[in-house]
Order: structure tokens, then sequence, then C-alpha cells
């Protein structure tokens, strides 16, 4: 009996055969992973979203971008995010974070965040002066209220 291969194809070789990552087609993955990272999300996210697993996004992304963590390159966009022109409330919602975290990334960057302490604290002995509530100066801040509390604590402002 004689066997010809005329019809075989090398699945390695194929150029139309997608290369495979532990079972997960490479060209997929890593658009998705690349996306999301663009988009700033957690490497949990990308997981549940896709339904892999965490340790899989990370050595996949390791792999697709010649060994940057994607951590690293998470940090990477949110920083650009927060440097853009974009509102503190844009990149909140971009980010699914509270406006007051929106804030605190924008002054970590600047190296303010000195002077939003400051400006907080003002905005309380303000608030505090015109006879609002902590609850009422909490929405107008974007915090919580036992933040303003906090403050309010810290800096003695019930006094003056």
């Amino acid at each position: 009996m004689k066997v010809y291969f005329t019809n075989y194809k090398n699945i390695y070789n194929t150029p139309n055969t997608p290369q495979v990552f532990y079972g997960r087609d490479v060209r997929l993955a890593k658009s998705k992973i690349d996306g999301a990272v663009e988009n700033c999300k957690f490497g949990k996210y990308i997981a549940d979203e896709y339904n892999v697993s965490l340790s899989w996004v990370h050595e996949a992304f390791k792999k697709f971008n010649n060994g940057k963590s994607l951590k690293d390159a998470r940090r990477e966009n949110v920083a650009k995010l927060v440097r853009s022109s974009q509102s503190d409330e844009e990149i909140a919602q971009k980010l699914n974070v509270s406006l007051a975290r929106a804030k605190d990334m924008r002054c970590a960057l600047n190296n303010s965040r000195q002077q939003t302490k400051q400006a907080r604290v003002n905005a309380i002995r303000n608030g505090l002066l015109e006879g609002k509530t902590t609850a009422d100066i909490a929405n107008e801040l974007g915090l919580k209220e036992h933040t303003v509390k906090v403050y309010i604590r810290e800096f003695k402002l019930r006094e003056k």
C-alpha cells in the first residue's frame, strides 16, 4: 500500500493557519488585549471579559509586547489620559473611578498634591462658614462625607 501526501499541509508552515498561544488565536488575543489596555482596563477585567485566566493575560501580553508588563503599559496609558485635555469628569467616567480619585491622579502626575489638599481645606472651610452640611460639601467636592469629616477633624476647621 502506497501513501501519497500530495494534499498534506504542514499546519506550522501554512500561512493561513493562525498562530496559537496556549490554545487561543494569537491575532484575536493580541487585538483584544491591546484594545483593552489602550482603554486603561485592568488585567482582571480583560480575563473576565474574554473568559481566560489572569495569568494567561499577563503571559500573552508580555509575549506580544517584547517582555513589557501589562501593569506598566496600563500605567502609561492612564498617565497619557490624565495628561490629556479631557476634564476630570470624563477621565473618571472612562476609568470608572470617582471624581475625587481622578483629581488625585491628575495631581499626583503634576506633583501638586499639597495644593489640592489645601484647596479642599479652603473649600470645606468656606462651606462650613456658609452653613452647609458635611453631606452638601461632600457632594460639591466629589468626596465622601467621611472624607470631609476627616478633613474637619484633622485641620480643626470647626474652631475657626
